[in-house]
């Protein structure tokens, strides 16, 4: 039931035609789906994302999917949780802002997302391509603190998403 529920309710998200533009804050308006508590059900959830930095892209989600993982972690079945949590990762979807220092991406290309959406780029790890192994740790969709910015991801399936 768990599953069918949320695989449903990402499908009926993920079928909306919705745009949603960045507002004069400087803030990206998102929606999504989310459980509030251990055993609640999903429910729309609107939040706000932080604006594209000069080391960022947004991305217009076009594809998303939902897998045991993150199913595990919106019903504690892992240990506790924080809530709300908006389940999703293996994200496809296209480039809609670039920030100044992108230089691989432009505006219209295709751009995806596993489960990790940044790191510091810096130490020796990151150096070498290991960015799961970032010694100032990866900036996970889920369960992450944006060290950049301070905002929390809680695993997004939602129009735009802003990545390192």
């Amino acid at each position: 039931m768990k599953i069918s529920l949320a695989l449903t309710t990402a499908l009926t998200f993920m079928t909306m035609n919705n745009t949603f533009a960045q507002d004069n804050s400087d803030r990206i308006p998102a929606k999504g789906f989310a459980v509030f508590e251990e055993k609640g059900h999903f429910q729309p959830y609107t939040f706000s994302r932080h604006a594209v930095g000069d080391n960022d892209i947004q991305i217009e989600i076009l594809y998303a999917g939902i897998c045991h993982s993150d199913l595990h972690h919106v019903f504690a079945d892992w240990g506790a949780e924080e809530y709300p949590r908006v389940p999703g990762h293996e994200i496809a979807g296209r480039a809609v802002a670039v920030g100044k220092n992108i230089r691989k991406f432009k505006l219209g290309d295709s751009a995806g997302i596993g489960c990790m959406i940044g790191s510091c780029r810096h130490c020796d790890a990151c150096e070498h391509d290991l960015e799961q192994y970032c010694e100032k740790g990866a900036i996970m969709t889920y369960h992450g603190i944006d060290y950049f910015n301070g905002n929390e991801h809680t695993g997004r399936i939602f129009r735009h998403l802003c990545c390192s």
